[in-house]
This record gives structure tokens, sequence and C-alpha cells, in this order.
């Protein structure tokens, strides 16, 4: 338990510790820029047709009555209530589809951090091209796709009687912990050969590290403003949790040895 505890905290300060790196650092803030002006752009958008649109977005449920002010008020009520959750539903959909948008530059991104955080691979290069790309926006839609199946299994756990609200608060943080984990540690893994299993058996494997990252992540979302930065701090936050995990022996033993020993940079040696 005091292990488990240990590793949550450290995960936990990981994703806060990539703005330190990043503004230290010009090399990174370059590849940074893009992502941070794609992710403010996307979150104005997302708020302005959510806001333009408010009443349309009501009115799929229940049109605006025009007589009997009572029927008025419990209109007012529900679009109140439609406003909020959809507004939340947005807010968290914005790590993933910001992501699934940024996610050519959030390789890049990652890739110059590893090089720059890891000893092994200092002056060298990880190799990146077309087909790279499309593996990450393939990679960045099936991660979308499972979140999006989480969240309404979540959602159906609030149908359970007495406990269902409790349960599904306490599974939504749970899997959105160990999503956004999995979200920015793909970069480090795809840059070594993971494949998608591979990852998931990584991130469960840490549990500690991986609900403490995901937690400090969600933390940061959840800051206004903040959140707007907080994609690019995490993809170099995940390429340290990569380093530490695989320096203490914490990533999955055959699948890190095996995909080490096969990387090979530009100068034609194999770390």
């Amino acid at each position: 338990m005091i292990k488990f505890m240990d590793d949550f905290l450290t995960g936990f300060r990981l994703p806060m510790s990539g703005f330190g790196l990043i503004w230290k650092e010009p090399r990174l803030r370059r590849y940074a820029a893009v992502p941070f002006i794609i992710n403010s752009l996307l979150f104005l958008l997302m708020f302005y047709f959510l806001y333009a649109y408010r009443v349309e977005v009501v009115e799929l449920v229940w049109e605006r009555p025009e007589n009997q002010m009572m029927l008025k008020v419990l209109w007012y009520m529900l679009a109140v209530f439609m406003f909020a959750l959809v507004a939340v539903l947005s807010y968290f959909m914005f790590t993933p589809v910001g992501c699934l948008i940024s996610s050519p530059f959030n390789e890049f991104l990652s890739a110059r951090a590893e090089l720059l955080l890891d000893p092994m691979k200092k002056d060298a290069e990880i190799p990146f091209s077309i087909k790279d790309l499309g593996r990450s926006l393939v990679a960045e839609l099936i991660k979308l796709g499972i979140m999006l199946g989480i969240m309404l299994v979540v959602l159906l756990l609030n149908l359970m009687p007495a406990i269902g609200s409790l349960i599904s608060m306490l599974a939504g943080f749970f899997a959105a912990a160990l999503f956004l984990t999995l979200e920015y540690m793909d970069y480090p893994l795809s840059h070594n050969a993971y494949n998608f299993r591979e990852k998931l058996n990584a991130v469960v494997y840490n549990m500690g590290w991986s609900l403490g990252f995901g937690s400090g992540a969600a933390l940061l979302l959840l800051i206004p403003l903040l959140n707007l930065f907080c994609i690019p701090a995490c993809v170099v936050g995940a390429v340290r949790l990569y380093i530490m995990l695989r320096r203490e022996g914490g990533m999955p033993q055959a699948a890190a040895a095996e995909r080490e020993s096969d990387i090979v940079y530009d100068d034609g040696e194999n770390v």
C-alpha cells in the first residue's frame, strides 16, 4: 500500500512537470506551440457553438412553450440542466478530440522530449514517416471510440438503484485516469514499437503510476485557461513516466527488452 501511494504521488506530479521542461527548452517550445494554438481554437469554437445553439439543443428534447408560466419555468430549468450536461460532455471530449487533431505535432513533441530526457538516445534520431502519421491518427480514433464506449457504460451505471450514482462516479474517475494515461503514454510507447495490447498492459501493470498520472492530468484539465497548455505538458510528462518506468523495470519485461533491442537510429546503431 505504501509503494502504491508513493507511485501514485510520483505519477501525479509528472503532468505538471511538463510545463517546466517546455518553458526551459526552446526546442520543445516550438513543437508545443502548434498544439497550444489548435487547442485554444478548438476550445473557443466548442463553447461558441455551445452558446450559439443552446436553444436548439434544448428544443431537441422539448419545444419551448409559448403559454403557461409553469411550463416555461420547467423549460428554462431543463435548459440550464441541458446546457450544463452538454458543457461537461464537451469539456471531457476536449482532450481526445484535441489530441486527435494535434496528434502529428504531439508525436514530434514527444519524440524530441524523449531525445532530450533519455541519456540512451542523446544525439540520436527517432524515425518518423507518413506511415507513422497515419498510424498515429488511427490510434487516436481507436482511443476515441474506446472513450465513448466507457462514457456510455458509466452513464448507464447511474440507472442502478440506490448506489448507482456513487458507483458511476467512482468508475468514471477510475476509467478517466487510466484513459488519460493511455492517451499520453501512447506517444513514447509507439516510438518504442509497442503494439496496442502491450500499451494497455503497460498502463494496467503500473496501476499506481497510471492512476496518479491520470489524476494529475485530469486536475489540469479542470483549471480554466491552464487546460489549454495541458496537452503539450502531459505529452512531455508521459515521456518522463515512460523513462522512469523503464529504468525501474516497471515496463512489461519481455516486450520492453525486445523492443529496445530492435530500435535502430540514423547512425545504424542499436540501442
